[in-house]
């Protein structure tokens, strides 16, 4: 009899999990299938209209700012080389570190504040 019990949970929830899922699919599902409601048909038309016209494309791209000439992305050798730069000199800060525990463990228990 004891076993009798997560069994029937076992089965209980082997059934409802894939119904909650296919109801969250499904309404989420049918909102992304919905047009906005804000928007006319003919308008979204039109707009979608002018921005296929050579004319307006031509006009948009010479008021969008010059892209500034990109560097090229730096080799995998130097990628490495400024991470262990990095790292090492993290690992230079951590051992100067280590001879001022004692000095700041020695401070007064008024000026300690625990967060």
């Amino acid at each position: 009899m004891s076993n009798a019990l997560p069994t029937r949970i076992g089965i209980l929830l082997s059934a409802v999990v894939p119904i909650f899922f296919w109801v969250l699919v499904g309404t989420s599902w049918a909102q992304a299938q919905q047009p906005p409601d804000g928007v006319p048909p003919e308008k979204a038309r039109q707009f979608l209209d002018l921005l296929s016209d050579p004319e307006v494309k031509g006009w948009l791209e010479g008021k969008m700012p010059a892209a500034a000439e990109e560097s090229p992305a730096p080799s995998l050798a130097d990628a490495i080389s400024s991470w262990e730069l990095a790292v090492r000199a993290r690992l230079v800060a951590l051992t100067d570190a280590i001879p001022r525990i004692p000095q700041e463990l020695a401070v007064e228990p008024q000026q300690v504040v625990l967060g």
